[in-house]
């Protein structure tokens, strides 16, 4: 007497394709080791024969379909049935061999992109769990959905961005959701099935170019706001680069593993977290939407105007200074739109490939990745530096200046006052992140070492 027992809840967007997960258990006394089962949807039926198995009396089995079904809009029925059960046309109690239930689809609003921004870093041994999750939202809403992983105090991190969403979360790892409520990873789907369906007010075009350079290729970037709906406030345009595929070691690069021998964590590619050490090496590990920076800060540039009706337009360029160890064939470029409330409306997402071959749309101005005189109160100049940098606008007596290259390794500390001289001649070419911290304040900042 086998049974079906459960099938898995199957939620998602109208026209996506998921595979159905049906549960059966083993009601009589004799083993089950063969057996068909039926998936029946719109019509269609998709068929799973399972064998080499010895289910004994109420052991369950899972079955994950390998074929898909395609989700219609709202609520719809479903089925599954078993048959064939050790060979037989039927078992001693035929009237738990079926089981309905029922699929649960909404229809996104069209040129909708939803962020998904998560806090995290390699030393949080919980933070693995906002890793899976993102990798879980890509295979499920390829398209639709952009996850954006910001590191903190590792290898990883980008001062501007990490600085920016820390005064949205209240610990590690968090969330947030078109810069919404804070919210652990694992809650991902709930907040991006609410914003998928709200119509944005503008859809966003990414354009760029790259400049090659031996120091680092100069990638400006266009991003072009074409309104659909009218608005009125202050609507603002951030643009970020996110990298796949970033791999390292050392220093930095471990990952802390809590779910280490305990609780069953799963990734996309069948990986258990509970199976990997307490401290997975970095050697091991492929980091995946990793913030490398965001222009020209985590709250965008303002538009130029303060309301827009539908065909209106406008573009805002940005610069980025690539690092040559960064994989550029694997970095996308993300356009945020803003609203009042500095939430993100809509976004956008394109390979720098993709982007190039839209094309570059000159702007009367470019905001950059590297920071001068805003968006906060503490000036650093010149920039880019030489031999010497100075900081003035201090907010506090007894600052201290700390510099990071673009590895996240300190290179320099020090304790500064108004207007003193900062001797950076030892330092390399290249772009390093400020971190300015008194008693009750804090800034980041970035320059580039000429």
């Amino acid at each position: 007497n086998l049974a079906v027992s459960n099938i898995a809840a199957i939620s998602g967007l109208t026209g996506q394709d998921v595979n159905p997960s049906v549960e059966v258990i083993n009601l009589g006394a004799t083993p089950i080791n063969s057996f068909d089962i039926d998936f029946n949807y719109n019509g269609n039926t998709i068929t799973e024969n399972i064998t080499g198995i010895s289910l004994a009396t109420v052991g369950s089995y899972q079955i994950d379909f390998s074929n898909t079904i395609n989700l219609l809009s709202g609520t719809a029925p479903c089925e599954a049935i078993i048959y064939n059960i050790n060979g037989l046309l039927s078992d001693d109690n035929p009237s738990d061999d079926t089981l309905a239930s029922q699929t649960q689809a909404i229809t996104p609003a069209a040129g909708k992109l939803v962020i998904g921004e998560e806090a995290t870093g390699t030393w949080c041994g919980w933070c693995p769990r906002g890793a899976v999750a993102l990798n879980w939202m890509d295979k499920d809403y390829p398209g639709y959905f952009q996850g954006i992983a910001v590191h903190n105090g590792d290898a990883m991190v980008d001062v501007i961005y990490d600085g920016g969403i820390g005064n949205y979360i209240s610990g590690y790892p968090s969330a947030l959701v078109d810069r919404g409520a804070d919210i652990d990873p694992s809650n991902f789907k709930q907040d991006f099935l609410q914003r998928i369906v709200i119509a944005p007010s503008a859809n966003i075009t990414n354009g760029a170019e790259i400049i090659p350079a031996s120091t680092g290729d100069t990638l400006r970037v266009s991003l072009t706001a074409n309104f659909q709906n009218s608005v009125t406030g202050n609507y603002r345009l951030a643009c970020a680069l996110v990298e796949d595929s970033v791999t390292g070691s050392g220093s930095g690069w471990d990952q802390a593993n809590y779910y280490s021998g305990g609780t069953s964590l799963i990734d996309v590619d069948g990986t258990d977290w509970a199976n990997l050490p307490g401290t997975v090496p970095g050697s091991m590990l492929v980091y995946r939407h990793v913030a490398r920076g965001i222009a020209p800060s985590f709250l965008g540039e303002p538009l130029s105007q303060t309301s827009y009706v539908n065909g209106d337009s406008e573009t805002i360029c940005y610069e980025f200074i690539l690092n040559n160890a960064w994989d550029q064939s694997k970095i996308h470029i993300v356009g945020m739109l803003l609203d009042n409330n500095n939430r993100i409306d809509n976004g956008s997402s394109s390979t720098i490939t993709g982007a190039v071959d839209v094309g570059y749309s000159q702007c009367l101005a470019t905001s950059t990745a590297i920071e001068l005189n805003g968006p906060d109160r503490i000036s650093v100049y010149p920039n880019p530096a030489t031999e010497k940098i100075y900081l003035t606008d201090l907010v506090e007596d007894n600052m201290i200046l700390k510099v990071y290259d673009v590895e996240g390794k300190k290179v320099l500390e020090t304790e500064i006052i108004e207007n003193q001289k900062i001797d950076i001649s030892t330092l390399s070419k290249g772009i390093y992140n400020l971190e300015i911290t008194g008693k009750e304040y804090k800034e980041n900042r970035r320059i580039v070492k000429n």
